[in-house]
């Protein structure tokens, strides 16, 4: 799968699989509670850094896939 492409859903897929899970995953955007605009990078990791949550990167992804 991520052979074809490596966007939000493929990754997702491929990250349920190696943790031996369904395929099913839900993919979400994280937004700015005052722009509405997607969070970048490193908001997103303080986001969930103040609230105890897993962030990984894509590429974090792909090169324990590959």
């Amino acid at each position: 799968l991520l052979a074809q492409r490596e966007g939000h859903t493929e990754l997702g897929v491929a990250l349920a699989e190696g943790a031996n899970l369904s395929p099913a995953v839900v993919v979400c955007e994280m937004l700015d509670d005052e722009t509405g605009e997607a969070l970048s990078p490193a908001d997103a990791r303080a986001y969930a850094n103040r609230h105890g949550f897993a962030y990984l990167e894509g590429r974090e992804v792909l090169e324990r896939c590959r």
